[in-house]
């Protein structure tokens, strides 16, 4: 999340970007969708890799779980591809294997990373897309996640954004997130910042607290609706309560600056210093400045 700086205000310190934060983590899905989340999946019309992209081997033995998912999932059970495709490839697609090109003559020395897709890349991605085919919601976010970070195919925002519509069109909750944030960029997508607003309401009604703060930022913006601090601290307060280091920043300034609610020193403190416990860099200097160490005496 991206923030600048300034008082609220002036519209100017609030913290919470209306774009990509954190984009597609599967495993930080809450609840039960934590033991079924995870990563990517390719297209029927597209090559799994790109023209030359190299393919990492590998070989592993088949356990007992592996062989019935596959047995399962060969007859077309969804959620046994999905599971199949999660026991093939457990990893985040962030967290791909990367391989250094180097060029040559005078730029020898710049060197581009490129992700190298596995075996198990595309084994998952074949599965997750066959799930996803059957309405597999949890499938279809991970088909949006390889596209997103051309995991085990090309990567293609367009594609991504498709199927993170037809699993945000079911309610999955990050998927939302994700398709709200691209909506707001316009990548992937013709740029619609009220299809934004609109989703990115959905994601946080839901309890996304990065949706929930970017919700308050578009009340303190004005953006597609009506400037209403109060709303806005009503938003930050949803995201803070559940810990969000932003949300907790912003309800600080909110506390400090007395807008939405009535100033309060103790209170902006209050929620300041749950921030700069996370680390929240923001948070750690509006704390120095409300509350300076001693000089110590020489």
């Amino acid at each position: 999340m991206l923030g600048t700086d300034g008082r609220i205000g002036n519209m100017k310190k609030v913290i919470s970007f209306l774009g990509l934060a954190l984009l597609g983590v599967c495993a930080g899905e809450q609840g039960s969708e934590a033991e079924n989340a995870l990563p990517p999946v390719g297209d029927a019309g597209k090559a799994l890799l790109g023209p030359g992209a190299p393919v990492k081997k590998e070989s592993k033995e088949v356990s007992a779980e592996e062989a019935a998912l596959r047995e399962a999932a060969e007859k077309g059970d969804a959620e046994a591809q999905y599971r199949l495709a999660r026991l093939i490839k457990p990893e985040d697609p962030s967290s791909g294997v990367y391989s250094m090109n180097r060029g040559e003559g005078e730029n020898a020395s710049f060197a581009l990373l490129k992700r190298i897709s596995s075996e198990s890349d595309i084994e998952a991605a074949k599965w997750y897309l066959a799930a996803a085919k059957q309405g597999h919601a949890k499938a279809q976010y991970c088909v949006a996640l390889c596209y997103d970070y051309g995991d085990g195919v090309e990567e293609d925002k367009a594609e991504c954004v498709r199927w993170y519509r037809a699993a945000a069109d079911q309610g999955h909750v990050l998927a939302q997130f994700n398709l709200a944030s691209y909506y707001y960029i316009g990548q992937g997508v013709k740029r619609d910042v009220q299809e934004a607003l609109r989703r990115f309401r959905l994601a946080a009604e839901a309890g996304e607290v990065r949706a929930q703060c970017n919700m308050g930022l578009f009340y303190v913006l004005g953006e597609e609706v009506e400037q209403n601090l109060e709303e806005a601290v009503r938003w930050f307060r949803l995201a803070a309560d559940q810990g969000d280091a932003d949300g907790e920043y912003n309800l600080g300034l909110c506390y400090e600056d007395g807008e939405g609610v009535p100033a309060d020193r103790e209170e902006a403190l209050k929620w300041y210093r749950k921030a700069a416990e996370q680390g929240h860099k923001l948070a750690i200097q509006r704390l120095e400045v409300l509350e300076p160490k001693q000089q110590k005496k020489p």
